[in-house]
């Protein structure tokens, strides 16, 4: 139900931006696409990240990122990952070329992990009577605030619209891990229990991108 409320919550948002920009467009600006780069070679949770801004005035500008997860080294036998990421943003440009702005950003993050094995069923004096093939699952959710602060450079000349952009900043994170039970194999197989916690994070990012 809480997933079910986030996902519609993010999708209103998405909904939403696009007609912020148009109405608000007095400043003439473009619509700004990009792609995540470091996303790409990730060795946690590789994903393909792609985002959007549109400008709401002179300075100010919402947008959002988002991405699937297709691969993860987190847990090296699992046989299936796939998960999503999603980030909406406000950001502020300090200076009239729009090369340096500060961002306000929300995070999602879902992911599945899978694994399959053999579980014992019915022991008797500790010997197993027989054993069943088995698919579980172990979901990691994270939910967060991020700053971030960050310069965006025109690539070949100065009216071209390819740019690449850097940002860093820090945030925190609440994530949870649970092993929804798949004919009770799940916490067998992953041998663990739900979890919940804060974390900290520092972030890095660059993005390639075109602005129309």
């Amino acid at each position: 139900m809480i997933l079910k409320k986030n996902i519609l919550t993010f999708f209103t948002f998405f909904c939403v931006l696009p007609v912020l920009a148009q109405q608000n467009n007095s400043a003439g600006k473009g619509i700004s696409l990009s792609i995540n780069l470091p996303g790409i070679i990730d060795i946690f949770d590789a994903n393909l990240t792609a985002g959007a801004e549109f400008p709401t005035g002179k300075r100010l500008s919402v947008g959002f990122d988002a991405g699937y997860i297709y691969s993860s080294v987190y847990f090296s036998w699992s046989a299936y990952t796939s998960g999503y990421i999603i980030r909406p943003f406000i950001r502020y440009y300090t200076d009239k070329k729009e090369e340096v702005f500060v961002q306000a950003q929300l995070h999602y993050k879902y992911v599945n992990y899978q694994k399959e094995g053999w579980v014992n069923r019915d022991l008797i004096n500790g010997v197993p009577s027989y054993s069943e093939f088995s698919v579980a699952d172990n979901i990691k959710k994270a939910m967060g605030l991020h700053l971030l602060v960050g310069g965006r450079q025109k690539l070949y000349s100065k009216t071209s619209g390819l740019f690449i952009e850097e940002t860093i900043g820090f945030g925190v994170r609440y994530k949870t891990q649970d092993f929804p039970l798949r004919n009770t194999s799940s916490i067998r197989l992953f041998n663990d229990n739900k979890t919940s916690y804060f974390s900290p994070v520092l972030l890095m990012n660059v993005k390639l991108g075109y602005k129309f």
